[in-house]
Order: structure tokens, then sequence, then C-alpha cells
């Protein structure tokens, strides 16, 4: 299961939309379209006070870069 997991990712977690309204979370469907005093702006305008971005932009894994060694 292991060697699964590190070879082709771990399974989906699921989130359910509601658990992220009752936290609190706000979902934006406007794309980024730049940067203002260091914090993002989306297309439509808004431009938001956040402490950190989530990249969501799909995974592949290629670790062929990586040497291995049997040190």
């Amino acid at each position: 299961m292991v060697r699964e997991v590190r070879m082709h990712g771990g399974p989906h977690l699921r989130v359910k939309p509601k658990d992220l309204v009752r936290l609190g979370v706000l979902r934006h469907e406007a794309r980024l379209s730049g940067v203002a005093d260091g914090r993002p702006v989306l297309g439509d305008g808004t431009v938001l006070d956040v402490a950190n971005v989530v990249w969501c932009t799909g995974f592949r894994q290629v670790i062929d870069w990586i040497r291995y060694t049997n040190d």
C-alpha cells in the first residue's frame, strides 16, 4: 500500500461544500488576474486579504530527476 501511495498518490479526501460554509470558507468563481500590494486580485476586481493561496493544478508523479542510491 505504501508503495502504491508513493508512486500514484493517496486516496482523495472528501470535503463537503456545506462543511466549508459552516467553517466560514469563502469560494470565488473569478480567476486570479493579478496582485495588488502583495494580495491576490480576482478577475472581477475583488482584492483578497488572505494569508495563503492554495494552487490546485492537478498532480502527476514525476520524480525521474531524483537519483536513487543504495547507501
